[in-house]
């Protein structure tokens, strides 16, 4: 079994019943402090990875273990209010201005008028599925944990009732915020 499996395989049982997994360490400087490019802290010699990681929240199912050498996180058990942070000009100043997101969604029927529905929608899903665990850690960088919130879309206007399947890229932020990096990728158009 692998280290990582391991690792894995303890804090599912240490924190089996608890609803969160919170990641800390000894710096103060969080994702959010750092104005969303995480650095180092040169107080606690802690790394940006780690500083980009302090305080987000995960279910037992689906932790973010990228650690190196000489890593200086805990895990604890916690409960956090799941909270979206998915600004609207993510559909109207992005999915629907740059010409290949436009001719995405145009695939599967959706115009910039369907924004706010799109939206309600989105935000809907983003907040159960990582309430659930329903989400998958991708990678760990200075810019914060990014995962993938899997779902299904379906079609609209000459693509009615066609289901397609879709993610939204998201970044964990402390205490259980989530902010929308990418709003929505189609994968089967």
């Amino acid at each position: 079994m692998s280290l990582i499996s391991q690792l894995i395989e303890r804090l599912s049982n240490r924190f089996d019943g608890y609803n969160w997994v919170i990641r800390n360490n000894v710096s103060s400087k969080t994702i959010e402090t750092c104005g969303g490019a995480a650095t180092e802290d040169p107080i606690t010699h802690t790394c940006a990875r780690c500083v980009a990681a302090n305080k987000t929240a995960y279910r037992p199912n689906e932790v973010c273990t990228d650690g190196h050498l000489n890593c200086k996180c805990t895990y604890e058990n916690g409960n956090v209010v799941v909270k979206v942070d998915f600004p609207m000009s993510k559909l109207t100043g992005y999915l629907f201005k740059d010409a290949n997101k436009t001719k995405m969604m145009h695939k599967i029927g959706y115009r910039i008028e369907d924004s706010e529905a799109l939206h309600q929608t989105l935000s809907a899903v983003i907040k159960k599925q990582y309430d659930e665990g329903n989400y998958k850690v991708n990678y760990l960088n200075v810019n914060g944990v990014h995962v993938q919130i899997d779902t299904v879309i379906i079609g609209k206007r000459d693509h009615e009732g066609e289901l397609h399947k879709c993610y939204v890229g998201c970044v964990l932020w402390p205490h259980g915020k989530i902010k929308v990096a990418t709003p929505l990728i189609v994968t089967d158009v």
